[in-house]
């Protein structure tokens, strides 16, 4: 757990509900630094709930920046939007809400980002919504070639396929939320009287099918501690889909999910 109570954590987040189940959660929530100048045109850092008067000893911005980006990468790092404007003048029209951009090479620019310590779990939030708007227009009649590119999305952004990776003690989850279809096993077979043959002994005289195979992530493996939170993922048998073609057989497997597998944000036991 962190060290520092964000002042986020009281509010209540409508993501789904194996998020607030993370043993990392609270590390969504990083402890922020902002950066300040004084009328001498000093630099100094305040961090977020501390009651100490803040140090100017810093001549440039930058030099702040760097020094809590190299020492402090735990830490979200903020400045006005005064400030910003300031600093990043001479190239102000690449501003944008809450990034910034510094020429650093005739055709090159440099990355700077302010942003809140809840930024993390306000994507993971605008990321569910998302998902729950494309889930508000399916039906049970919206699975055919035409909604092809709809349901694909569905299917990826799905919170049962969402996951984490690179997790580091102390240090931020990493949630992928748009990459379920990438979890998914697609293959063909030949399709023969005793049903799948593999392999084929002549592929011309049997009839060729695709076969999607996946299910959603594991929260908790106690047969493998070590595996990261919601890293793996289980074959759901009952949502395996069949076709003549990949399309067809994504289709089908993501209708059965569909109807088998309605979402309610709540654990699943």
């Amino acid at each position: 757990m962190n060290k520092f109570k964000s002042k986020y954590l009281k509010q209540e987040w409508n993501v789904p509900f194996f998020v607030k189940l993370d043993p990392n959660y609270e590390n969504l929530f990083e402890r922020e630094k902002e950066i300040l100048k004084n009328e001498e045109g000093k630099f100094g850092v305040r961090t977020e709930g501390s009651d100490s008067a803040v140090e100017y000893s810093y001549d440039t911005f930058f030099e702040a920046y760097y020094n809590i980006e190299t020492y402090l990468s735990n830490d979200t790092i903020i400045w006005s939007v005064e400030l910003g404007k300031e600093v990043f003048k001479d190239d102000e029209e690449l501003l944008t809400s809450g990034t910034y951009f510094k020429k650093s090479g005739e055709d090159s620019y440099s990355m700077f980002f302010s942003s809140n310590g809840d930024s993390n779990i306000e994507m993971l939030e605008s990321d569910y919504q998302d998902w729950l708007g494309m889930n508000s227009k399916l039906t049970v009649d919206s699975f055919n070639s035409e909604n092809f590119y709809a349901v694909y999305e569905w299917i990826s952004h799905h919170p049962d396929f969402w996951r984490q990776k690179l997790i580091a003690k102390d240090k931020q989850p990493r949630w992928e939320t748009d990459r379920g279809a990438e979890w998914i096993e697609s293959f063909p077979f030949i399709k023969s009287e005793e049903g799948k043959d593999f392999p084929p002994v002549n592929p011309a005289l049997h009839e060729m099918l695709w076969c999607i195979e996946s299910g959603s992530h594991v929260l908790k493996n106690p047969h493998q501690p070590d595996l990261l939170y919601c890293s793996t993922r289980y074959v759901d048998p009952e949502v395996s889909g069949y076709g003549e073609t990949y399309e067809e057989a994504f289709l089908d497997f993501a209708k059965k999910y569909f109807i088998k597998r309605p979402w309610k944000n709540e654990e699943q036991v």
